[in-house]
């Protein structure tokens, strides 16, 4: 299978290639090479077919170079690159000279250009767009894991970051040998094609994978982790490429349960209707008498809203101290299980709560830990003072 795929790639896909003989920059390398009048005619003359001209050479192989740079990095370059070659006809035999220029190119430029011009090709290339799914996911269940635990929200959400990071890493390698073995089959494809390689080198590709595999989920997994810190959610480019916000949800009630999304829901739909109300009555002839009553029911609403959201994050904040307590008596060798045991009963209250649609009345008692004392008993009274009991007075015998 092998020699046939080998016969395909060294089918030409354009026009036969013209003998590179007469052509004596070929094989020339370094400073000879890019002076080499052969050489800038051929670049030239690439470009002016394109309508770009340039004035002076220094220009015209800094172009050269960062176009260049761009195909050996850019996915969307290296299938440009090859379908440019298919499409090459009569300028294939230049194509093919012009990447052989390029394999014998000096180093040019500084090392921050070079850093430019790749690091740019990678960061705009289109594969970087692909979504990677499945983080929040695992971010949340490991946050719940950890929460029942006994740990604290921040804890919580550090564990939530991690398994989100490890989550992004393994599909950003997989994206990523992909991806590299795509932009390797292109490039060996041109290569063959263009008389620069003999065949197909398995090997090179299998390097390739592996290799953009590794950097992909490295970086994939570092990217995410630090687009979820503190400094990455600040940063606005960083945060919406990653998503870092995530890391932010999976500890916030609000976004999250059931509860917060329908009270957030209808806060939002009363402040609307709030100032709708307002600026009906700032209008002539408004019923003043019914806005003012609706004006007082959805105030009272939204005061009822915002009692269930300082009631849940109350707990939030008992639930916080509670972790705290328990895991410095675990660590001063302190018999822990009562507080665990509090911490229990509280989350499952907690967690009953927010996945409720909106928080009963009998609810926000809390569990009995979080009640005062009970009631003692009423003080009752001495029982009324009766008087003696006197006999029932009887008449005298019925006439007979």
């Amino acid at each position: 299978m092998s020699d046939d795929i080998n016969d395909f790639l060294n089918m030409s896909w354009g026009a036969e290639p013209a003998a590179q003989d007469d052509y004596s920059y070929v094989n020339l390398s370094g400073v000879e090479l890019v002076t080499n009048n052969d050489a800038i005619k051929d670049v030239r003359d690439y470009y002016a077919a394109q309508g770009e001209t340039f004035t002076d050479l220094s220009s015209m192989w800094d172009q050269f170079y960062s176009d260049r740079r761009w195909n050996d990095v850019n996915t969307l370059g290296a299938v440009t690159n090859a379908a440019e070659n298919f499409m090459a006809g009569d300028d294939n035999a230049r194509l093919g000279r012009l990447s052989r220029i390029w394999a014998n190119a000096p180093m040019r430029g500084s090392t921050l250009d070079r850093v430019w011009d790749y690091g740019k090709a990678a960061v705009l290339d289109p594969t970087n767009l692909i979504p990677v799914a499945g983080q929040l996911g695992k971010a949340k269940q490991a946050f719940g894991l950890a929460r029942a635990a006994g740990n604290t929200l921040q804890q919580s959400r550090r564990a939530g970051r991690i398994a989100g990071a490890k989550s992004a890493a393994k599909q950003e390698a997989i994206i990523g040998g992909a991806v590299g073995g795509l932009q390797d089959t292109l490039n060996q494809s041109v290569e063959v094609d263009q008389g620069l390689s003999d065949g197909f080198d398995y090997g090179r590709l299998g390097r390739s994978v592996a290799l953009d595999a590794g950097l992909s989920g490295v970086a994939g997994g570092a990217l995410d982790y630090a687009g979820t810190s503190a400094i990455g959610r600040n940063i606005p480019v960083l945060n919406k490429l990653i998503g870092g916000d995530y890391a932010d949800d999976i500890a916030n009630w609000e976004v999250t349960t059931t509860l917060g999304q329908t009270l957030t829901q209808r806060r939002t739909a009363i402040e609307s209707g709030l100032t709708r109300i307002d600026n009906e009555l700032a209008t002539d002839g408004a019923d003043v008498d019914v806005l003012t009553e609706e004006r007082i029911e959805l105030a009272a609403e939204q005061a009822k809203i915002d009692a269930d959201r300082a009631t849940v994050n109350d707990m939030d904040a008992r639930l916080d101290d509670l972790a705290t307590q328990m895991q410095s008596a675990v660590k001063e060798g302190v018999d822990a299980t009562p507080i665990r045991t509090e911490y229990q009963t509280l989350l499952a209250e907690y967690n009953k709560i927010v996945s409720r649609r909106r928080i009963r009345p009998a609810a926000l008692e809390g569990p009995p830990e979080m009640q005062g004392p009970p009631r003692p008993p009423a003080v009752q009274g001495p029982p009324p003072m009766q008087g003696p009991q006197m006999p029932p007075v009887q008449g005298p015998p019925p006439m007979q």
